[in-house]
């Protein structure tokens, strides 16, 4: 590490201070563009000599430069232009690359693959081979790589929206299936509701009718015993149209009750 004196504060004079240039991976465009992206970033690593338990490592920031100014222009000083910024795929993360390969393109300021990829015939021509290698044959791999990278992550994206199509579908037949059962559900509970009433409404009206029948044949069977030899006496000829009232009932619900025997026991109960 370069040390130089601060000129802001007498307290910094002790500190060992160094900016340096490091990368950081862009998760958005990594995974937009289907390969590794890196933005170039500035660094500074300060430590009081001899503490190697309190070492600050991190991002430069302004204050840091102002706190630091000669530092931060001797580092400036030594930081070729064409590595201020530099974004996208770094040389060493090309896999078709060896780390000697790596080594002698940035050596030459080519740090990443896109930089390779996008170089001309002319700023080619007098670098001849690189790790025994034609640099053409180089730069064709880089292209072909970048495209290869820019058609998968293309497929990804479609992969991505063909299993979002397919949840929403999923999620759209789910709610149909529910809503039809739910549907359903309610027409049957109308459905028995309606039938119970009807049946009701029927009990009913049969009641009505047999209460009728058994008025008009009491009545009919009341004036024949007056009028007939020998007639019964009022209790009893009511008592005998009681039990053959509670025997047309029960055969009409259903046979429940039959003869005039169970019939007694019916009126009865």
């Amino acid at each position: 590490m370069d040390y130089l004196d601060s000129d802001e504060r007498d307290s910094d004079r002790a500190l060992h201070v160094t900016f340096y240039e490091s990368s950081i991976q862009n998760g958005f465009q990594s995974e937009l563009q289907g390969r590794p992206i890196f933005d170039a970033v500035d660094m500074i690593k300060i430590q009081t000599p001899g503490n190697t338990l309190n070492i600050i490592d991190t991002l430069a920031r302004e204050e840091h430069k102002r706190r630091f100014p000669r530092h931060w222009a001797a580092y400036s000083a030594r930081t070729d232009a064409t590595t201020q910024g530099c974004i996208g795929t770094p040389i060493e993360e090309w896999p078709q690359l060896n780390r000697a390969q790596a080594e002698e393109l940035k050596a030459m300021k080519f740090l990443t693959v896109e930089a390779v990829a996008g170089a001309g015939d002319a700023q080619l021509a007098g670098i001849g081979m690189v790790a025994g290698q034609s640099v053409y044959v180089m730069r064709d791999k880089a292209r072909a790589f970048l495209q290869l990278s820019e058609l998968s992550a293309k497929n990804a994206e479609a992969d991505r929206r063909i299993a979002d199509a397919k949840e929403e579908a999923e999620a759209q037949m789910k709610k149909m299936r529910e809503d039809a059962a739910a549907e359903i559900a309610q027409i049957k509970a109308a459905q028995e509701g309606n039938m119970a009433a009807m049946k009701n409404q029927f009990e009913q009206m049969m009641k009505q009718a047999i209460a009728q029948v058994a008025e008009a044949q009491r009545q009919a069977a009341s004036q024949a015993n007056k009028d007939a030899p020998g007639a019964m006496s009022e209790p009893e000829h009511h008592e005998k149209m009681k039990i053959a009232e509670a025997s047309q009932v029960a055969q009409i619900q259903g046979g429940k009750v039959k003869g005039p025997a169970k019939a007694q026991e019916y009126i009865a109960a």
